[in-house]
């Protein structure tokens, strides 16, 4: 329950960046928007082909801990075009970014998968596919009072949110292993 929870809360958050994320050349530069269009592309893919390779044997934490490590590079990448106003950091920040919600959303899947009932199985992934629907349209209306699109500073934002947000599951996870033992 805790993992659904988890990834209904992270696509309230993900709505919020691809509700920016449109805005990117009036906060980073003139092209910046399609050159973050590529990178999404380039680090799904590579997040992909990647997740095929890692382990098989998937806990919560590893779950909780990929979408940590997804949100690094989205925190830096506006610090990082403010310092050297160049355009090759954000993109990198943003194909990491996207390279680990791929691996996220495939572990995600096959955790699902591998950890649900199969009698029940369809009912979990109807409570997922509508978890998600509920909460990306609500993040959206969220962070259109919160942030500013045309800011580079929101970028930090979510990726700090996110980083939290994964920190707080896994300490809740652990929390919850340790009573039940």
């Amino acid at each position: 329950m805790i993992v659904i929870v988890f990834a209904s809360v992270i696509n309230f958050i993900l709505a919020g960046y691809e509700l920016i994320l449109p805005f990117a050349s009036f906060a980073f530069s003139k092209n910046a928007y399609a050159f973050f269009l590529t990178a999404e592309s380039v680090g799904g893919l590579l997040g992909a082909v990647a997740s095929n390779l890692i382990r098989k044997e998937l806990s919560s934490k590893y779950l909780f801990w990929i979408i940590a490590v997804a949100g690094l590079p989205l925190a830096v990448m506006s610090l990082l075009y403010q310092v050297s106003h160049w355009l090759f950091g954000p993109i990198i920040c943003i194909t990491l970014f996207n390279f680990c919600v791929s691996v996220f959303n495939i572990q995600f899947m096959t955790y699902i998968q591998t950890n649900a009932d199969m009698t029940y199985i369809g009912r979990v992934f109807s409570i997922v596919f509508t978890a998600a629907i509920i909460f990306v349209p609500l993040g959206s209306f969220f962070f259109q009072f919160v942030m500013d699109v045309k800011d580079s500073v929101d970028y930090l934002w979510l990726g700090g949110l996110l980083t939290f947000v994964a920190g707080l599951a896994s300490v809740i996870y652990s929390l919850n292993q340790r009573r039940a033992e």
